[in-house]
């Protein structure tokens, strides 16, 4: 991965905390980090043609 992506990763999910804080009125940004990370983490990548969480763990995640 080159740095440029891993910068625009980093910069979505520095914005998707930045929302995540307020609406929840929290100041802790790493309890967040995980109902941030897991919808990324979830989400279909085209370049790997799966979801970094399917290759990880060799299963689709279970939502809801």
């Amino acid at each position: 991965q080159s740095q440029g992506s891993v910068e625009i990763s980093n910069q979505d999910t520095k914005q998707l905390l930045g929302t995540w804080i307020p609406e929840t009125n929290s100041t802790k940004w790493a309890k967040g980090l995980r109902f941030v990370q897991f919808p990324k983490n979830s989400c279909f990548h085209r370049v790997l043609n799966n979801s970094p969480y399917a290759i990880l763990f060799g299963n689709q995640p279970k939502l809801g």
